[in-house]
C-alpha cells in the first residue's frame, strides 16, 4: 500500500525536475548561422529542373494547343471564366505564346467590363490582368494588327479607367499615357468618360487630362494616332 503512494509522488518530482531544469549545452561548437542552416534544408528538398526532351517538349505543345482550343470553345459558349482559366494554365506552359497572351487579353478584358456593376472589386482585378498580360505580349511581339492595336489602346485606358475608379492617381497617369503612346485618340471619350469626373475637379489630375488632350490632338494633327471608325 506505501508503495503504490509513493509511485505517483517519485513520477511528479521527476517530471518536475525535467522541466524546471534549463537546457545545458551539450558542445562548444557555435550554432550554425539561420541562413545556413535554411539553405542547407533547402538543398536537402530542392531538387534542379530536370532538361527537357523531345518528348517532354511535345507533350507540353500538345497540352497547350488541347487548352487553347477548349478556351476558344468555351469562349464561343460564353463561358469566359473558364476559358480565362484554360488559357492561364496555357501561358504556364509558354509565357511568349501570342495567341494565348491576345486572347487572355481579350477575354479578361471583356469579363472586366460585364463585371463593373456587378462585382468591382474583381472588375478591377481582371482589368489589371488584362493590361499585364497585354504588356507581355508586347514585350514579346511586334507583328500586330492595326485592329489589334486599336484593341490595345482601348485597354490601356480602360486600365485607367479602373485606376481612376480606384482613386489611384499614379497608376491612373501612366495608363493613361500609355494608352495614348498606344495610340488612343478618342477625344470626346477623354472628355466625357464618367469615371474621370472626379479627377476634372481635382487642380493636380486635371492638369494631366489637358495635357493628354493635347498630346492626342497633336497625334492627330501630325496624322500619327488611329483614326477611329
Amino acid at each position: 500500500m506505501h508503495a503504490v503512494r509513493i509511485w505517483p509522488v517519485a513520477i511528479a518530482a521527476f517530471l518536475a525536475g525535467c522541466i524546471d531544469k534549463p537546457p545545458q549545452p551539450t558542445s562548444a561548437v557555435p550554432a550554425a548561422p539561420a541562413a545556413v542552416v535554411q539553405e542547407d534544408y533547402l538543398a536537402g528538398i530542392v531538387t534542379a529542373t530536370p532538361p527537357e526532351t523531345p518528348e517532354t517538349l511535345a507533350a507540353k505543345r500538345a497540352r497547350l494547343e488541347a487548352n487553347l482550343k477548349l478556351a476558344q470553345e468555351s469562349a464561343d459558349g460564353g463561358d469566359l471564366d473558364q476559358a480565362i482559366g484554360l488559357l492561364e494554365d496555357a501561358v504556364m506552359l509558354d509565357p511568349k505564346h501570342r495567341t494565348v497572351l491576345l486572347l487572355l487579353t481579350q477575354y479578361l478584358h471583356q469579363r472586366s467590363l460585364a463585371l463593373e456593376e456587378e462585382d468591382p472589386r474583381r472588375a478591377f482585378g481582371l482589368m489589371r490582368q488584362s493590361g499585364g498580360y497585354l504588356r507581355m505580349l508586347r514585350d514579346a511581339h511586334d507583328d500586330f494588327s492595326a485592329e489589334e492595336r486599336e484593341q490595345f489602346a482601348n485597354v490601356l485606358f480602360d486600365e485607367a479607367c479602373a485606376f481612376a475608379r480606384a482613386n489611384r492617381q499614379e497608376d491612373f497617369s501612366g495608363s493613361l499615357s500609355a494608352a495614348i503612346e498606344a495610340g488612343f485618340d478618342d477625344l470626346a471619350r477623354l472628355e466625357t468618360e464618367p469615371d474621370l469626373s472626379q479627377f476634372r475637379r481635382d487642380e493636380k489630375m486635371s492638369a494631366i487630362l489637358k495635357d493628354a488632350q493635347r498630346r492626342i490632338e497633336s497625334h492627330i494633327e501630325s496624322g500619327t494616332a488611329r483614326r477611329s471608325p
